[in-house]
């Protein structure tokens, strides 16, 4: 009975680590994506404003 209650225990462990590393894979992937969203956005402006500088320029 010893061994299997140790067992247990550590498949607990085990489980309630992997579960965390999940959480925390997932949290940076949710970060991964916000941060590729927000330098799309800024490129994106970035190419705008080239834009309007070089019509600016060429007029």
């Amino acid at each position: 009975m010893a061994i299997s209650s140790k067992n247990r225990l550590k498949n607990s462990r085990s489980i309630s680590i992997v579960e965390h590393c999940v959480q925390e894979t997932n949290q940076n992937i949710f970060t991964l994506r916000r941060s590729k969203d927000f330098f799309e956005a800024k490129f994106c402006q970035w190419i705008d404003e080239i834009h309007k500088r070089s019509r600016v320029s060429n007029n």
